[in-house]
């Protein structure tokens, strides 16, 4: 690419030194990777990063369909409909635990695999069930809804005014 284009790369020395994991796997473990199991290792990763890639692409958009459907707010909370999540593929009920949380703590920082399955399994679980997550995300199953709230619940209960349903039912935290 440099070459056709007349371009002259400046090497950086400190992509030569195994100080950090990324110099670590390109300097010892990829070319041990060529040279013992797959030579062409290089090429199978970026095949593997693009259909990676288009997966999470198809994913993002079918939980972008089934949002309305499974989530409604209620205050500050988000809740997620437990039977209809339940009913979905395991790999969508994870999509759309990472997109709750994420748009409850505005990012995905501390939250993992084990905290995303906990929520999974939260949807087999009695109403009453709860958990705390990092970033003081707290998750009740609540008569067939999963109840998604981040930060401290008893500032955020303060905070929040309800509109009284006359007539009718208002539901309180």
């Amino acid at each position: 690419y440099c070459a056709e284009r007349g371009l002259k790369p400046r090497h950086d020395a400190t992509n030569d030194i195994p100080d950090c994991r990324r110099n670590q796997l390109r300097l010892g473990l990829l070319p041990e990777l060529r040279q013992k199991y797959n030579p062409s290792v290089t090429a199978a990763l970026c095949q593997l990063s693009l259909l990676a890639a288009d997966e999470s692409d198809f994913i993002s958009a079918e939980v972008e369909g089934l949002w309305t459907k499974l989530t409604k707010w209620q205050g500050t909370a988000l809740l997620l409909d437990a039977e209809k999540l339940k009913a979905k593929h395991p790999v969508l009920q994870r999509a759309v635990f990472r997109r709750a949380a994420e748009k409850l703590r505005g990012s995905l920082q501390g939250i993992g695999f084990v905290h995303i399955e906990a929520l999974r399994d939260m949807l087999k679980g009695p109403t009453g069930t709860r958990i705390t997550l990092p970033g003081e995300l707290t998750a009740q199953m609540s008569y067939g809804w999963l109840r998604l709230e981040a930060g401290r619940q008893e500032e955020r209960r303060a905070l929040a005014p309800a509109e009284l349903k006359v007539p009718g039912v208002t539901d309180l935290p």
